[in-house]
């Protein structure tokens, strides 16, 4: 550990969480012992930077911070200067503070305990852990309400819009921050009980059997959220960039469903753009979830055969992988519009998906009528308004958008 004696300073991750109480007093013991006294304000980022001295025995105590340790805290993360004159005191040195506890060092043999009442240690870690417990509920709901509230349950259309792997890696880090919580809790309610039985602390515990495997879990989650700034970084960089976006005029493919000229026979459609850029365009993207998904975005008018319509039209397409996540996008797609348009939203009637000749067929009302249709693994989603009477009614422009589902 000692190393190389032109190094004065190191820096080492600590081999325990912040609440582990007598792991952290051992392990910065044992630092001492060989050489390492932790540094004034030491901890930076959980990292503890480490002078090197003469190896000596020195005494380290963990005592809870009523009111948070953290650099914003009152006293800027610092104790009361009345509680750190008391301890000067009797021998004791405040020298950090680590997660929700002030760290004190004390190198004379003969200084008394800070704290030998196991009862008032448990008062003190309460508020600890009633912290701990907050941020439990903090994690969970940003883990679990907050994406159901905020999404309203559109899970798979999520999955599809930031691709799967974003998707898979956001779930496995909500739920390791939540598993994280769950035992700083677990823990912190494991010491209180033990100090309300009138149990010491134990101070020199043994910290080494976990310190490969702790270091390694830190590690380990470090990288994991590093990848997932780079995923949203490039999925955020995509999203300004719209590589796979194109003016209609500028397409010459067909499209695997209707648009506005088709919905008259004979219909040649006159685009009108109010927003340049963003109406009359198509957009194309692929994710594994759904191998083909487009977006159309039409607005003008279509004349033909002694007929005529305007308005506008937003299709989203999507060819999923399985017919179920085909009906499941449907459904999501309908919860979204009902939330979203809450004031607006009734059900119309349509033809039924036997009649339309498809899986699954709705129409509702989200300010203008929408449809959604499902044939197979593949989903559509039709949101049409016109601006001149008479309108097309919905049984037949539905029926043009079922029949030409592929």
């Amino acid at each position: 550990m000692r190393g190389n004696p032109k190094i004065r300073r190191i820096h080492r991750l600590p081999p325990c969480p912040a609440y582990d109480v007598e792991a952290m007093e051992s392990w910065l013991s044992a630092m001492a012992e060989q050489g390492w006294v932790l540094e004034q304000d030491g901890f930076f980022f959980g990292v503890g930077a480490f002078q090197r001295q003469a190896p000596q025995r020195m005494r380290y105590r963990l005592e809870a911070a009523p009111r948070g340790a953290g650099m914003w805290s009152e006293n800027g993360g610092h104790p009361d200067p009345e509680a750190e004159e008391l301890s000067r005191q009797m021998g004791w040195k405040y020298v950090a503070s680590r997660g929700d506890f002030y760290i004190f060092a004390s190198d004379q043999p003969e200084a008394p305990e800070l704290n030998t009442d196991p009862a008032v240690q448990a008062i003190a870690l309460k508020k600890v852990r009633s912290n701990a417990r907050a941020s439990l509920f903090f994690t969970l709901f940003w883990a679990a309400l907050w994406p159901l509230l905020r999404l309203h349950g559109a899970f798979w259309l999520t999955a599809i819009h930031i691709g799967l792997p974003l998707t898979l890696l956001s779930l496995g880090l909500m739920l390791w921050s939540l598993g994280r919580s769950l035992t700083k809790a677990a823990h912190l309610g494991k010491l209180v009980r033990r100090l309300r039985q009138g149990l010491p602390l134990e101070h020199k515990k043994d910290w080494r059997a976990r310190a490969a495997r702790r270091r390694g879990e830190f590690f380990a989650y470090c990288a994991l959220w590093a990848l997932w700034l780079c995923l949203f970084a490039r999925l955020w960089a995509l999203d300004l960039g719209e590589p796979g976006k194109l003016a209609l005029r500028d397409y010459a493919g067909d499209l695997p469903f209707a648009s506005m000229e088709d919905l008259i026979p004979g219909g040649q459609f006159i685009d009108r753009d109010f927003l340049e850029g963003k109406t009359n365009t198509v957009s194309f993207r692929s994710t594994w979830l759904a191998p083909q998904a487009i977006s159309l975005w039409q607005t003008g008018s279509v004349q033909g055969e002694g007929q005529s319509l305007s308005g506008g039209l937003t299709v989203e397409y999507y060819r999923a992988r399985w017919p179920w996540l085909a009906r499941r996008l449907a459904k999501e797609y309908q919860r979204l519009d009902k939330a979203r348009n809450r004031d607006y939203y009734a059900d119309l009637d349509c033809p039924s998906a036997q009649e339309l000749g498809v899986d699954y067929a709705a129409a509702y009302t989200a300010v203008f009528p929408t449809a959604t249709l499902v044939k197979g693994n593949v989903m559509l989603r039709v949101y049409f308004y016109q601006t001149k009477d008479p309108a097309l009614p919905l049984s037949q422009w539905i029926a043009v958008f079922a029949d030409g589902l592929r």
